[in-house]
């Protein structure tokens, strides 16, 4: 059995098999699922964005501004950490477009634990709170990573122009 559609854009009549029916709704159930994937990525950047902008408000500090570059470079550090299933530090200029008078970077990963517990780590760990406050850094990117297992990989990229 086959149905008929009639797409808008075209005018043209259009035959689907049950069998191209069932791949378009996989496609289609795929594409969802990514959607999920980046809206859950997206609220837990918004979260530490929020958690960091409250700690350097606690001290004084204005929030940094968001940075394009940095965030793809610390998108693509977060990735390939998840790949190599281990947190270390990238190279922190190679890629950089700026004329930068300082970098920082503050990684971190968590199964099973919130974004707040990730973030709290980092607020007790004296190195990475101090990048966290450092009243030099204007720019920052924040990326966090969900893995198939659920494992949150972040990395936060911070820098002075």
């Amino acid at each position: 059995m086959t149905t008929s559609t009639l797409t808008p854009a075209t005018g043209v009549t259009a035959r689907r098999s049950p069998r191209r029916r069932s791949r378009l709704w996989r496609v289609g159930a795929l594409v969802v699922a990514m959607g999920l994937l980046l809206t859950a990525c997206n609220e837990q950047e918004a979260r530490m964005t929020e958690l960091t902008r409250d700690a350097r408000a606690a001290v004084g500090l204005p929030m940094f501004q968001d940075n394009g570059p940095l965030y793809q470079k610390a998108m693509a550090w977060a990735q390939q950490m998840a790949a190599n299933g281990g947190i270390s530090h990238s190279d922190l200029a190679a890629g950089n477009p700026y004329n930068w008078k300082l970098l920082g970077e503050n990684v971190g990963m968590g199964c099973g634990v919130s974004i707040d517990a990730i973030h709290n780590a980092l607020m007790n760990s004296p190195g990475h709170r101090a990048n966290l406050l450092n009243s030099k850094y204007n720019h920052w990117a924040v990326a966090v990573f969900t893995d198939s297992r659920g494992c949150m990989w972040v990395v936060q990229e911070f820098m002075q122009l």
